[in-house]
């Protein structure tokens, strides 16, 4: 299956990484191009969760509009943090 997070803070980088280590492709949209290309090149969310490397089967991004990651996706729910 895969998940998509929209959120690229520390509680959607937690919440991507337990869903990812429970073996299932998961997409970590995130706001910041910078951000999106620091993650990506360490593999970290070294501005909201330092120190905590991402799984492998995170893909950050933050292209919202193209939603070609999850081709006939479906909103199933919706998990906001308070």
């Amino acid at each position: 299956m895969e998940i998509a997070i929209i959120g690229g803070g520390n509680f959607g980088t937690a919440v991507a990484n337990i869903v990812a280590r429970n073996g299932h492709k998961t997409h970590l949209w995130m706001r910041d191009a910078e951000q999106v290309q620091d993650t990506l090149t360490h593999r970290e969310n070294r501005r909201y969760l330092p120190g905590h490397k991402l799984h492998d089967q995170i893909h950050p991004t933050g292209d919202f509009e193209n939603r070609r990651y999850l081709p006939g996706h479906k909103l199933h729910d919706q998990i906001h943090p308070t």
